[in-house]
C-alpha cells in the first residue's frame, strides 16, 4: 500500500485473487491519475478498505476467499462515508443472474477484461460522486464585497439615517 495519498485523487481498491490482472489493473488506474491497492482475497480486502477508505472498489465476482457478495455487503456496512461506486468483474459470462440478485450491492457489472474506455467512463463517474469528499476546503481570505460594504458603513446623522456606501 501507498503511504502518502494525494487527497484530490481517486483512491480505488482492486479485489482479484488473479495477480497479474490485478496489478495491471491497478496500473492502468495509476496512470489514469488514481491511487490504486489491490489486494488477493476478502477478507484481507476488508481489512484494507477500513484503512485506505477507497471511493471505488472492483471487485472479481469470482473470487477466493470469500463470496464478492458478502465483501461488498461488508463494505456497505462498514462506518465509512468515502465508498461511492462497487463494480463487479465478471470472468467466463460469469455475471448472469447476478445484476439482479437481492443483496449484491454492485452498481455495475463488467466483463474481464476492461477496456479503456469503459475504465475511463468508470472513473469519471466515481470522480462525480465523490468530488465533495476530495475537494480541500477552502477558507476565505479576503472579505465579499458585500461584507466590504457594511464594513465601510457610515453613519452621518444617527442611526435612522444610515448610508451604504459600496465603494469597490
Amino acid at each position: 500500500m501507498k503511504d502518502v495519498f494525494s487527497a484530490s485523487a481517486l483512491r480505488v481498491l482492486v479485489l482479484d485473487d488473479e495477480v497479474d490482472a490485478a496489478k495491471s489493473l491497478c496500473h492502468q488506474l495509476d496512470a489514469s491519475g488514481c491511487h490504486a491497492v489491490d489486494c488477493q482475497n476478502g477478507p484481507a480486502g476488508l481489512a484494507l478498505a477500513a484503512q485506505l477508505e477507497p471511493h471505488l472498489v472492483i471487485i472479481a465476482l469470482d473470487m477466493l476467499g470469500m463470496y464478492s457478495c458478502d465483501v461488498v455487503r461488508h463494505m456497505r456496512l462498514q462506518d465509512s462515508s468515502s465508498l461511492a461506486m462497487v463494480i463487479g468483474l465478471a470472468g467466463h459470462d460469469s455475471r448472469n443472474g447476478l445484476s439482479t440478485s437481492p443483496g449484491c450491492l454492485f452498481d455495475a457489472l463488467i466483463a474481464k477484461p476492461i477496456h479503456g474506455d469503459t475504465m475511463t467512463a468508470l472513473v469519471r463517474e466515481a470522480e462525480g460522486k465523490t468530488l465533495h469528499l476530495r475537494m480541500p476546503i477552502q477558507r476565505p481570505t479576503a472579505p465579499t464585497a458585500l461584507r466590504a460594504a457594511f464594513m465601510r458603513q457610515t453613519t452621518r446623522a444617527g442611526p435612522a439615517q444610515s448610508t451604504w456606501t459600496a465603494d469597490s
